[in-house]
């Protein structure tokens, strides 16, 4: 169903807006390869999402402090490792009813909302 299919997009897109806002920076590019990719088999339907920059796993996998003690200078406020892991652990349990929600809209709107 397309509503399904939105709802699960839709939510993955707002866990990578929240991702983005603790997504450290030096020059943009880790936050610029931020992606959702989507695909349809026999009824089934996937969302891949995460970054593609070469240094993106090392950066989410930083220790702060580091292994020496040391703490790690993040250059954007709010910025932090676990960039990723953190905000779909936060909002996981609500995916399910964001896409029960978008199918709901869907059939309210196809039966005009009455009976």
């Amino acid at each position: 169903m397309a509503a399904a299919r939105k709802g699960m997009v839709d939510s993955i897109e707002a866990i990578g807006a929240v991702s983005l806002t603790e997504c450290p920076r030096r020059i943009g590019n880790l936050e610029g390869s931020w992606y959702v990719e989507k695909s349809e088999e026999e009824g089934s339907l996937t969302v891949v999402a995460g970054y593609r920059a070469a240094h993106a796993v090392p950066v989410h996998e930083m220790q702060d402090p580091t292994k020496l003690g040391n703490p790690v200078h993040w250059t954007k406020p709010g910025s932090k490792p676990k960039f990723l892991e953190d905000p779909f652990n936060r909002y996981k349990d609500e995916i399910p009813h964001f896409v029960a929600s978008k199918v709901a809209e869907a059939v309210e709107g196809k039966g005009g909302g009455t009976e």
